[in-house]
């Protein structure tokens, strides 16, 4: 998947536009809204964990204590699932150091990055150019799911009209798109002139 239809799927689910911009790095992160941007797509830890949860911490003791986990953002970006926040932390500032964030309003989903503070946790006998942003590829060669093609093809039938087969195709937001996934979701939705 191109980084551009990961910028438009990101800002679509946050309902913040200029993130689209500031991802691709055409606007600067401080044209980011000061209010939570609140993540409307797929979340974990929103259920209850299904059982106690034992501290690690050694001054304790093992403990044992019921966590209420905050729930949070995920997307699924080159074949892995990854919190939102910390995919857009790396996309925007390209850290070349391992790093923790912790939420600055406690709000849950919340992914502005303007609302994390971030701490570097490298250990200081790590090389640290090995955890660097350019490990990631934007090759296409990520494994497309049903419902992924079926965001993007809603994204395109909202903003577009395509007549024709090969204008859908054509169209920056279906490069490297499964044909035959393609064609599932536009029979799913109805469009079957498209196919």
């Amino acid at each position: 998947m191109k980084l551009e239809t990961l910028a438009k799927r990101l800002a679509e689910k946050t309902n913040t536009p200029i993130l689209e911009q500031v991802v691709l790095g055409e606007a600067p992160i401080t044209e980011l809204p000061t209010e939570c941007m609140t993540w409307t797509g797929a979340k974990l830890g929103a259920a209850p964990r299904k059982g106690p949860r034992v501290s690690r911490e050694a001054r304790d003791g093992l403990t044992i204590a019921q966590v209420q986990d905050q729930p949070y953002g995920i997307i699924r970006w080159q074949k892995k699932t990854i919190s939102v926040r910390r995919l857009l932390f790396q996309l925007i500032n390209k850290p070349d150091y391992e790093f923790r964030m912790r939420c600055d309003c406690n709000v849950p989903l919340c992914v502005n990055p303007l609302h994390y503070t971030v701490e570097d946790i490298t250990p200081e006998d790590v090389d640290q150019d090995g955890h660097t942003l350019e490990d990631i590829t934007f090759d296409g060669d990520e494994g497309w799911e049903l419902g992924e093609v079926e965001e993007l093809v809603e994204i395109l039938l909202t903003e577009n009209e395509p007549s024709s087969w090969e204008e859908v195709v054509d169209h920056p937001l279906m490069e490297d798109v499964p044909p035959e996934l393609l064609r599932e979701v536009l029979v799913k939705l109805n469009k079957e002139h498209l196919t």
